[in-house]
């Protein structure tokens, strides 16, 4: 090689010598290698799934609830958020888009419970209803991102359970992060009153610490206000207990047998389990009840809870 492009290869090999590029990187004395970080946050409201076995081809009915918060930053630039009711899947929101590119048009639809933040094209968005049975944020900059998603009666109307959610996420300049996710559902009622509960709160919170730490996560469930046929009552992993004494099954307990054959009559029990997605415990209430005209037996199951929250980390450049 000769001419102008000989010179010009002499001329980057002596500015990468002079700059030590030429070998390895060489980070300065005492500089520590930092952190890429991954942090996201979801929270989600009830869950509801309906199956009816040996009924119909598919004996899952219904699979869906809501609303739906999520968020997630890294320090590469991406932060984005978002809340829908429900969430109907990557591929039900993605639909309308790939549905265009089939036509070769625009498609004058989208899916429309969804509000979403994906910085910088889009900072922000809200959807909600005038009347105030629900209402879906998101927003989204450089360094954070941010969900909330209600669920309830309209405005003016009669009292009814409420569902909210939160997802928000951080990472700071000095190489910290933090990943908070929450669930709250009010008055609950299953069974025609049979079971009612008066608040079930989900949280999950992730730390990471500036000082290289690993981080640290921290999850709840709190049942609040639990009740059968009005008489108070705890519910743990191994069932529904008489309030005080969540040993004793309600079944084996003399004095509230009576609680557990009025709730064998609705068709209902309720435990509490491990969430299979690392996120926190979960509520679990189920209703069996024979579906008419069939004499098949339906089951309806609510799932509250499992707010999750993770700073994925590594190493970078």
């Amino acid at each position: 090689m000769s001419g102008p492009w000989a010179r010009f290869g002499a001329i980057l090999a002596a500015g990468l010598s002079a700059l030590n590029l030429t070998g390895a990187f060489v980070l300065p004395a005492g500089a520590a290698q930092a952190r890429s970080l991954g942090v996201r946050a979801v929270g989600e409201g009830a869950r509801l799934t309906y199956t009816v076995p040996d009924f119909l081809v598919t004996q899952e009915l219904m699979d869906g609830g809501g609303p739906v918060s999520q968020a997630f930053t890294d320090t590469a630039g991406k932060s984005v958020s978002f809340a829908s009711l429900p969430y109907p899947g990557e591929n039900g929101i993605a639909a309308p888009g790939l549905l265009a590119v089939l036509l070769g048009r625009a498609v004058p639809f989208g899916y429309p419970l969804y509000a979403n933040a994906d910085y910088p094209a889009t900072p922000g968005s809200e959807v909600k209803d005038p009347f105030g049975a629900y209402d879906l944020r998101a927003k989204a900059d450089m360094s954070s991102a941010e969900s909330t998603g209600a669920l309830g009666s309209p405005a003016g109307g009669p009292p009814g359970s409420h569902t909210r959610t939160a997802a928000a996420t951080t990472v700071s300049p000095d190489g910290s992060a933090r990943a908070t996710a929450e669930a709250v559902s009010t008055a609950l009622s299953f069974g025609d009153g049979v079971l009612t509960i008066a608040a079930v709160i989900s949280r999950s919170v992730t730390i990471l610490t500036a000082d290289g730490a690993a981080p640290r996560t921290v999850t709840e469930l709190v049942i609040q206000g639990a009740a059968v046929a009005g008489q108070a009552v705890s519910i743990g992993p191994d069932g529904i207990h008489p309030a005080g004494s969540r040993a004793i099954p309600l079944a084996d307990n003399a004095a509230n047998a009576g609680l557990a054959g009025v709730l064998a009559a609705a068709g209902l029990s309720a435990r509490t389990v491990s969430s299979a997605d690392g996120g926190g415990d979960v509520l679990v209430i189920t209703s069996t009840h024979p579906l008419p005209g069939s004499g098949a037996q339906g089951t309806l199951v609510w799932r509250f809870g499992g707010a999750r929250t993770a700073i994925d980390t590594g190493t970078g450049s």
